[in-house]
């Protein structure tokens, strides 16, 4: 059963402008319509052009079950976004309804409570539930939290969907969070689901927030990661015996076998996941992630050094395979100008435009840092010098690692040859 919070001129007039078209009421003033109130004169401007010029609302749609430890500081963190609200509660005995009802209490928006239909098919209903109230769905997790730029203010939404920023630990990757009512969305996926409206759409990025995952929801609590992720991975392999061929639900059960420590089963699976056809940014992460599986398990170093290549080769626009490339060989050896060459080559590749799992560090200062020390030992004292100099001052590396590089900076310009760099 849904119940509608708050209450506000400004939701009054956004639920006219879905109702009421200057056609309704032909030869008459503008009408009152379902409760709701527009002004029966606005100006020089015909009803059309005031509606057009009315910005797009944007509603908040969850689904949630258990997570009153959690929530508050998401509902909070995604204020400043949204016009309205329309939650979907699987089951919550904790509490978590009240929360809700607390924080929002002076918002439009609905609470519903409703069985669990598994994530795919409670998403799904959740968006039902809310797509006649707003223009835009703003989809969050209960346990991540938006984090809001200073001075930002949300742009003109005319797109079909807007992607956000998604920080995990040291990764970035970006997920649809935004995305316009005018199309049919749903969710397809027992796990790691996904959204999809069955047709092209047009799409951007949302720039100045970014989604923080921080963790500590109702998933996760009261087990260990470890209990956690098999789970996941029993739930994935079930879903692939219905669908064999779902390249998705591969790539995720590798990493549940992954982050649950089984790492030679994760290892299978991203080999199966890179032999597949489907997302080509899901490929290569599946192709790095065996790489470097192979080298936490003291796999033969050719075996390591060929995987790393094949991961390149299959997306030359990614820094990361050169980057471990030339970090394996400046570690094992010090096969010097291989640790060069695969350096230099990774320093060159710009900020790819790829929405998955770009760990950034590598475009920001480690392929530079990689390439300074192989620059040093294989003679180009001058490239090394430059190196660190754009490092230290870029304003991208990172605190700890200053000391450092300003050190390898004097090696190089005190006696070049006599003192060692270092690297990270």
């Amino acid at each position: 059963m849904g119940r509608l919070f708050g209450n506000s001129p400004a939701g009054k007039a956004a639920a006219a402008v879905a109702q009421v078209d200057e056609h309704d009421c032909p030869g008459q003033p503008l009408c009152m319509a379902a409760s709701t109130w527009i002004p029966s004169r606005i100006g020089h401007l015909s009803l059309r052009s005031w509606m057009v010029s009315v910005k797009p609302t944007v509603c908040l749609n969850m689904i949630v079950k258990d997570e009153a430890p959690v929530i508050r500081r998401c509902l909070e963190s995604v204020r400043p976004l949204i016009d309205t609200w329309v939650i979907l509660d699987t089951g919550s005995t904790d509490g978590t309804q009240d929360v809700i009802r607390d924080v929002y209490s002076d918002l439009p928006g609905e609470l519903h409570e409703r069985p669990w239909k598994g994530f795919d098919g409670s998403r799904t209903e959740a968006i039902e539930l809310a797509r006649a109230g707003a223009d835009y769905l703003l989809f969050m997790d209960a346990d991540d939290v938006m984090e809001v730029g200073s001075g930002f203010r949300m742009p003109e939404l005319t797109l079909d969907a807007y992607r956000v920023a998604v920080h995990e630990g040291p990764s970035i990757h970006s997920r649809r969070a935004l995305v316009s009512t005018r199309l049919p969305w749903r969710y397809v996926g027992v796990l790691h689901e996904y959204l999809d409206c069955g047709s092209r759409t047009t799409s951007g990025t949302l720039e100045g927030v970014n989604i923080l995952i921080v963790g500590g929801g109702a998933r996760g609590r009261g087990v260990s990661l470890r209990e956690k992720y098999l789970r996941d991975a029993e739930t994935l392999r079930q879903g692939l015996i219905k669908e064999p061929d779902n390249a998705r639900y591969v790539f995720y059960l590798a990493q549940s076998w992954r982050n649950a420590g089984e790492l030679e089963k994760a290892l299978e699976a991203y080999d199966r996941r890179a032999a597949m056809d489907g997302w080509a940014e899901e490929g290569f992460c599946a192709h790095l992630s065996a790489a470097r599986l192979a080298e936490a398990l003291e796999r033969p170093q050719a075996e390591v050094m060929d995987r790393y290549l094949r991961a390149h080769e299959s997306r030359p626009s990614r820094a990361e395979a050169l980057g471990d490339l030339a970090r394996l060989c400046r570690v094992n050896g010090g096969r010097w100008p291989l640790a060069y060459m695969f350096a230099r080559q990774a320093a060159r590749i710009p900020y790819p435009s790829d929405h998955m799992c770009v760990e950034f560090s590598w475009y920001d200062w480690r392929a530079l840092d990689e390439l300074a020390v192989s620059a040093y030992w294989v003679g180009e004292y001058e490239e090394a010098k430059s190196c660190c100099e754009r490092l230290l001052n870029g304003g991208k590396l990172p605190a700890e690692h200053r000391e450092r590089l300003t050190q390898n900076l004097e090696f190089v310009q005190r006696d070049l040859g006599s003192k060692e760099l270092v690297g990270a």
